[in-house]
């Protein structure tokens, strides 16, 4: 008789196939591993969940980000070949008539040596039930039964207080370290010299088991600028607020979770934290995972506080327990590489730098001109550093090259106190942008954004202080050019459509302003000290609708108004076009025209900027903007290619 297969979230077979069809491709391939190029497989006593996903995201080096993405692929790949039958699977003739005239079993007596391995292993014989005595009860059935040999473990040391580790989840592990997943274990092994000394100090110096180190390998790949699609960064990828809640800074400009020492120092803290409240390691490292209140609840749940036994039951997500799996497999073959082929690898050295008190809130150019480096290598050196810029601080512990001590310290005593200085700075006027910044000053946007301290997309509020990196004159001379109110220079004058209905006020000046993003038509009113209500019967709004971005409203302020810090255009500065005027009826068949005519592309070079390539063009920044759906105008690259008309 065919048995019929488990449903899994992993199919390996095209949807819709029958069950019994199933069964006899199954088994198909089964016979004839080579023909298909498949592996016999099995059941998979852990269900994988259709939306895992991998810990590390790309705010690493291209390298290590595919090399952790390969790993995880391998993973889901060793998950997936052990997978959906009973033990000891026995197939009719009749069912796999054509391949096979005898009954054929599904288990043999095996040998498994991984190359470079001496001993170590043993064999596997058919009879053999490969269930944990506390999986027997629940009715799981194992993985590590259907592999081609067992790693010996006895006699090793125990890790993380395990009396013994024949455990057959562990042996996985140690199967696919030692296989698919050896290259990348080696790599990150080596990397972990960086930081091995400091962690197990660290470890050393609050009494919990070194073997705790392998937890951040796990985590990160001891890449301490990994962030995972959560939003959990560093070494030990705290998320947020739990890296707040361990003491650490974490702000838009300044990130300790980066901090390789500070974030060890807080995971220490938060692990030992969870041993006293669960007095057990593995529980402890699922905590870490998963959250103590998760680990909590499942306790009470199944009333079992026995990592595997909880196993058993599949109690805790399924994730997390595969992670305490990896930590421990990892562990044990760090702390024993000769018995598994890894003895070869050469550690990288850890990392040796000095450290300078400097003040904050200082533009890292400052301190790279006294060092003789770039500003990339200072935001390497100190990976804390969110932007180019030392935080907000009295004085700030800035990490620079070994050895380079005497000569920071001889070369910055020497520099002009005005070089460290803020620049110029800008109170940001209702209806200004850091991109009209970018256009008043001629400074590239990304610049004033790093010089800032401030994220990709991030807005400032009106009024607020923004630091422009030129010197006071040049900064001056270019305010003493901008025309009254702001509007930009050297560009062509933007048409503006107004109700056909026409205003008249002999004693005020009509008025022209740009919607931007956040506005809402009250602060636009309040702001030229007019009412909502005006501003609808002049615009043809509705009060109570939302004001859209690139909207341009017609104003008649009072004489007396105070527009100093308000972002305007002047009527000489537009031009004007009254719906139903003949005027406007032309304009509009030439933009009709022109949208069904042929567009007009460009290649962004090197320094190009939205507002360069609009000036170019002769078109405004925001219609570049909006006809190529940049989320960041500031955020254009070489080679890319943009419509500009």
């Amino acid at each position: 008789m065919v048995w019929p297969l488990r449903k899994t979230s992993v199919n390996p077979f095209r949807p819709g196939i029958g069950r019994s069809s199933r069964a006899i491709s199954l088994a198909l391939v089964l016979l004839s591993p080579r023909l298909y190029g498949q592996e016999p497989v099995l059941e998979n006593s852990w269900e994988e969940e259709a939306d895992s996903q991998p810990e590390w995201t790309d705010q690493i080096s291209p390298e290590e980000y595919n090399e952790m993405e390969e790993l995880q692929q391998l993973e889901d790949q060793l998950l997936e070949d052990l997978q959906v039958h009973q033990p000891r699977l026995w197939f009719s003739t009749e069912a796999c008539a054509g391949v096979s005239e005898h009954l054929v079993p599904l288990g043999a007596t095996t040998f498994y040596r991984v190359p470079g391995v001496q001993g170590g292993l043993h064999s596997i014989d058919s009879p053999r039930d490969p269930l944990h005595p506390g999986e027997r009860e629940s009715g799981r059935t194992s993985l590590a039964g259907r592999l081609p040999g067992r790693f010996d473990l006895s006699g090793l040391q125990p890790l993380f207080g395990l009396e013994h580790l024949e455990y057959d989840q562990i042996q996985v592990y140690l199967h696919f370290y030692t296989t698919r997943g050896r290259r990348h274990l080696a790599n990150t092994l080596a990397r972990g010299g960086r930081y091995r000394q400091m962690i197990r100090q660290e470890l050393r110096n609050a009494g919990l088991p070194q073997e705790l180190y392998y937890l951040a390998l796990v985590e990160s790949g001891f890449n301490p600028i990994a962030r995972s699609r959560a939003g959990a960064v560093g070494l030990w990828q705290f998320m947020p607020a739990t890296g707040r809640g361990e003491g650490l800074i974490v702000s838009r400009t300044f990130d300790q979770r980066r901090d390789p020492e500070a974030s060890t120092q807080a995971a220490v803290q938060h692990l030992a934290s969870l041993y006293d409240r669960f007095g057990s390691w593995t529980l402890a490292m699922a905590a870490y995972n998963a959250g103590s209140g998760h680990v909590s609840s499942e306790i009470r749940r199944y009333n079992v506080n026995d990592f595997w036994r909880m196993d058993g039951y599949s109690a805790i997500y399924d994730d997390t327990r595969r992670y305490v799996y990896r930590i421990i497999a990892a562990a044990l073959i760090g702390e024993h590489p000769e018995l598994f082929g890894f003895d070869g690898i050469v550690l990288e050295p850890p990392q040796r730098y000095d450290t300078v008190e400097v003040p904050g809130n200082t533009r890292l150019s400052v301190f790279s001109r006294a060092l003789d480096i770039s500003v990339d290598r200072l935001m390497e050196l100190n990976p804390s550093l969110l932007v180019a810029r030392t935080p907000d601080v009295e004085t700030f512990a800035l990490d620079i090259p070994f050895g380079s001590e005497s000569q920071f310290v001889q070369r910055y005593d020497r520099f002009d106190p005005s070089e460290v200085g803020q620049g110029h700075l800008h109170r940001l006027r209702f209806g200004e942008t850091l991109e009209h910044l970018s256009e008043i000053y001629g400074i590239n946007g990304r610049v004033i954004r790093v010089a800032n301290g401030l994220a990709r997309r991030e807005v400032l509020p009106y009024g607020s202080e923004v630091v422009i990196p030129l010197e006071e004159s040049d900064a001056q001379r270019r305010l003493r050019d901008l025309p009254s109110g702001g509007g930009l220079m050297g560009q062509e004058m933007p048409v503006v459509i107004t109700p056909a209905i026409q205003f008249d006020y002999p004693d005020r000046q009509r008025l022209f302003y740009q919607v931007q993003a956040t506005d809402e038509i009250h602060q636009v009113a309040d702001a030229f000290g007019v009412t909502s209500y005006d501003l609808a019967l002049w615009n043809d709004v509705d009060p109570a609708a939302e004001l859209l971005a690139g909207m341009v409203l017609q104003v008649f302020p009072s004489p007396e108004t105070d527009l100093s810090q308000v972002r305007y255009l002047a009527g000489d500065q537009v031009r004007i076009l009254a719906l139903g005027s003949p005027e406007f009826a032309a304009w509009d068949q030439e933009q009709q025209q022109r949208s069904l005519g042929r567009r007009r592309h460009y290649t962004v070079r090197r320094g190009d900027t939205v507002s360069s390539i609009a000036r170019r063009f002769g078109v405004r920044s925001s219609d570049i903007i909006r006809w190529n759906d940049l989320d960041d105008p500031d955020h254009i690259r070489a080679g890319q290619r943009i419509r500009v008309r």
